[in-house]
């Protein structure tokens, strides 16, 4: 092989290296590019936790998770409850964990500002309707965070309360009642649900009144009944009284 074959060889070859590259390169900023619209996609609308007459709401615009109070109607306070700032995410498959920075400052203290104001949420979207939060009551300072594995796994065996749409809440049947013996059967039934009351247990929720599993429990059986979640807390309440 003379010297110009040999060029025209190398050449070739360092064609052949540069397409893989190119490809190599167009490949994982593709995956990154899926990987962002992705964590865009969750919570682009407001998702609803009802909790008797209070309803709460997330909502992600761009790098910020806005939380709301809402009434029954959905109709939300226009200034959000709480603002915290994304600062970075990870997904595997239908979960996201979120590093986020808590930005509203606290009214009546001389530290308005405190440095545990970091935290972890995390996110699994059951379907288009229906995603849980595992939104702990543990704060982190901008040094402890770090010591944290940013993994998703940080999330196994947590528990989340379960926000769903506006019109998913509204598909299912209001005009019902519930009697006293009907009351019953739906308290054994939440308390038969060992599974989320075990997460519940293990998981530090700041639910301190357990008022939070109580609304998670009665939502998911009466939608397992097919009946709105909506004032279905004032229903019961009533009929145990009767």
């Amino acid at each position: 092989m003379g010297v110009s074959d040999f060029v025209i060889h190398i050449n070739k070859l360092l064609a052949i290296m540069k397409n893989y590259h190119l490809k190599y390169i167009l490949v994982s900023l593709l995956i990154l590019l899926t990987v962002k619209v992705n964590a865009q996609e969750i919570l682009k609308s407001k998702y609803y936790f009802i909790n008797g007459e209070k309803v709460f709401s997330m909502q992600k615009s761009n790098d910020t998770l806005y939380t709301f109070k809402c009434n029954s109607n959905f109709d939300c306070a226009e200034k959000a409850s709480d603002h915290y700032k994304i600062l970075k995410s990870k997904q595997d498959g239908n979960r996201y964990l979120f590093e986020v920075e808590k930005l509203d400052s606290l009214q009546l203290t001389t530290n308005p500002i405190p440095d545990d104001r970091f935290r972890l949420i995390g996110f699994e979207k059951i379907s288009e309707n229906e995603i849980k939060i595992i939104n702990e009551a543990r704060s982190f300072t901008k040094d402890s965070i770090v010591k944290i594995p940013f993994e998703v796994k940080y999330l196994d065996n947590k528990f989340g309360f379960t926000y769903y749409t506006e019109n998913y809440l509204k598909s299912f049947r209001t005009d019902y009642t519930i009697t006293p013996e009907f009351a019953k059967e739906i308290i054994e039934s939440c308390k038969s649900n060992t599974e989320i009351i075990t997460q519940y247990n293990n998981t530090n929720t700041g639910d301190w009144y357990a008022s939070g599993i109580s609304a998670e429990l009665l939502t998911l059986e009466m939608i397992k009944l097919n009946l709105s979640p909506i004032n279905a807390k004032q229903k019961m309440s009533k009929a145990l009284k009767d």
